[in-house]
């Protein structure tokens, strides 16, 4: 199944912050996955509902960057 993956920054007051915020698309390749590029484009109607799948599973968080001072919101209070 399709996912995506999160890629994050944590500061030091550890707030974590998503880069960039819609995260990055991994396709997974299969042609009964609605979601992926795999999927025949002309492929639709009953048939496509009822024997192919159309849902991504949960994003993957993957931290990026540590940053060793807080965040633009804890830095400003």
């Amino acid at each position: 199944m399709c996912y995506k993956i999160m890629l994050y920054t944590v500061y030091s007051c550890n707030h974590a912050f998503p880069e960039p915020p819609e995260g990055m698309r991994v396709d997974c390749g299969n042609p009964r996955c609605r979601v992926s590029t795999e999927h025949p484009s002309n492929c639709s109607g009953t048939y496509c509902v009822q024997n192919h799948f159309q849902y991504m599973t949960q994003p993957q968080s993957v931290p990026n960057r540590h940053l060793p001072y807080p965040c633009p919101h804890c830095h400003g209070s």
